[in-house]
């Protein structure tokens, strides 16, 4: 994924991930990836992900908000 363009700001660019251990202990990131199968790599390529838990997506998130938290694609950085 490259660089947003200065008109695309407000679309989305990325997710909202949970990684949901048993029972509830849960853990959200965003994903500075579009594509969903991409996003879900990324987060257990930087994230440990036991066995039992899920990756499940929250809700997309857009350019703006990525960028605020100054992300670039290909970015995962866990929500506090």
């Amino acid at each position: 994924m490259s660089e947003p363009r200065k008109e695309d700001i407000d679309k989305q660019g990325g997710w909202l991930v949970r990684v949901k251990p048993p029972p509830s202990l849960e853990r959200l990131f965003y994903v500075y990836e579009l594509d969903w199968a991409k996003a879900k790599e990324l987060v257990k390529a930087k994230v440990p992900v036991d066995a039992g838990e899920s990756i499940e997506a929250v809700g997309p998130a857009n350019i703006h908000a990525l960028t605020g938290l100054r992300m670039k694609p290909g970015d995962v950085l866990q929500h506090e």
